[in-house]
């Protein structure tokens, strides 16, 4: 096993934004509330393990919709979804999903899986359905970090022409296994963000996490509304108030540009892990809230499409503390609080030479073997 001299990585980075006061600003969007609307999200295929569903996510419902999904190829003289569903004879689409509520995420199964090659051009396509009928359906396209994506990119059609642009999608597709390998520029949220508030009642709140490799931890990158001074704490198996080490006493908040913007760094000295061990990145706060953004998310194998280990997505989710003494694992454990890492050293798992077949960054950041 070597420590690679990896320079400082960012992991995962799916779950950070730069955007405004909240994780994700979600104020633009692609609509279908005409017959023949379409939208659709451009991106090759990370697996040639089967396609068999897909994820979406509303941001307004004004009038429920008959939307159709699938998977279509891609046109290489324009960049626009061709058409054609793949699968031939056995489409890989479903037709007529009901989608009717706000804020919510969508999941399906195609009636048909489609196994795609490798690297493979395609477009996962939201349209009016067989029976539409009417509605007015609003798909989120998230305005954040990733909003100067030129690949992969979102697209729709009103009238009959394609409009692309560069925001970061609240699609996703799920392969053979329930595996979401993660593609850069989305994410499949289950609906807006939510934060916990930390002010007392919690007093500690943040990262429940499981590294597949030893790393040293420099710093860690939040997005966060704090108000007040909080610590950063670190736990591996102590309860609240037992930290294995306090990373940073008394933040300042005062210490920032203005109220605008939330996310922050906060750097220390470093610390480190090992593999295979369940941490926790504490923030504690006794008094006014600190609001610790979050995402939802569909599953716990969703969790893989943030660039999150599969192997560990159970052990990476927001906590707090219970109010009794110990930590609260359920209530935040398909919530991904905007928290990552800025790791070194990363163990390659290679043997003493280090090198081949080593860490990778893939998707937004996440680091695979």
């Amino acid at each position: 096993m070597t420590a690679v001299d990896s320079g400082h990585l960012v992991y995962p980075t799916g779950l950070i934004t730069s955007s405004g006061a909240t994780a994700w600003d979600n104020s633009l969007h692609h609509t279908i509330d005409a017959s023949g609307e379409k939208a659709a999200w451009v991106f090759e295929a990370q697996s040639t393990d089967a396609i068999i569903g897909a994820a979406a996510t509303t941001r307004t419902v004004a009038a429920t919709g008959l939307i159709k999904w699938s998977i279509q190829g891609v046109n290489l003289a324009n960049g626009e979804p061709d058409g054609t569903v793949k699968g031939g004879g056995s489409p890989c689409s479903i037709d007529d999903v009901s989608m009717s509520s706000s804020s919510t995420g969508y999941q399906v199964t195609f009636d048909n899986s489609y196994t795609p090659s490798a690297r493979e051009l395609l477009a996962l396509v939201l349209e009016t359905g067989a029976s539409w009928s009417g509605g007015d359906v609003d798909l989120i396209t998230f305005n954040g970090m990733f909003k100067i994506f030129q690949f992969p990119y979102g697209t729709g059609q009103i009238g009959g022409s394609w409009s692309t642009d560069q925001v970061y999608g609240s699609y996703a597709v799920q392969h053979s296994g329930d595996r979401w390998y993660p593609i850069a520029g989305t994410a499949p949220v289950d609906g807006i963000a939510g934060n916990i508030a930390i002010d007392g009642t919690p007093q500690y709140g943040g990262l429940k996490f499981e590294l597949p490799f030893p790393a040293t931890l420099h710093a860690i990158i939040s997005n966060c509304d704090a108000d007040q001074p909080f610590d950063w704490e670190l736990y591996s198996s102590g309860n609240p108030g037992s930290p294995l080490a306090t990373l940073k006493s008394t933040v300042d908040p005062d210490l920032r540009a203005d109220t605008g913007g939330s996310t922050r760094v906060d750097c220390f000295a470093t610390q480190s892990l090992s593999a295979d061990t369940v941490y926790r990145l504490i923030i504690k706060c006794s008094t006014t809230d600190i609001n610790l953004y979050y995402a939802p998310v569909h599953s716990q194998p969703a969790k893989e499409a943030f660039g999150i280990p599969y192997a560990k997505r159970t052990n990476w989710h927001a906590c707090r503390d219970n109010g009794a003494g110990g930590w609260d694992d359920s209530t935040d454990a398909l919530r991904l609080p905007a928290i990552a890492l800025v790791l070194s050293q990363v163990d390659d798992g290679a043997g003493g030479g280090g090198g081949g077949g080593g860490m990778r960054i893939v998707g937004r950041g996440g680091l695979v073997t």
